[in-house]
């Protein structure tokens, strides 16, 4: 299910993401199944780009950031293939992250 929340995502505005798709990642985030918790990891940074306010785009980002520290702690060989593969959407995220809070500064 998790696979498809980004290509579902881009039926709905950016308001129904936050309020329809993000409730759903933050819960599959906490899924005792890894693949489950690196599908949403992808997710969150294929949505990233829809999201418009700020309180979203800062959640996401909280729970990227999230992901990546729980998957270098892991240890675990898969997670690390996941964020390297990713890694230049990694970066993209985490420097409009960081963009984002210096536009509300």
């Amino acid at each position: 299910m998790c696979l498809r929340v980004s290509w579902i995502s881009n039926i709905f505005r950016s308001s129904k993401i936050a309020n329809l798709i993000l409730p759903l990642l933050v819960i599959l985030s906490k899924d005792e199944n890894l693949t489950v918790r690196q599908t949403c990891f992808e997710s969150l940074l294929d949505l990233r780009n829809q999201l418009n306010d700020s309180k979203s785009i800062a959640q996401v980002g909280e729970m990227i950031i999230s992901f990546v520290k729980f998957g270098l702690s892991s240890k675990i060989s898969n997670f690390f293939s996941t964020i390297a593969l990713r890694l230049s959407d990694l970066c993209d995220a985490l420097t409009s992250k960081k963009k984002e809070t210096n536009r509300n500064v």
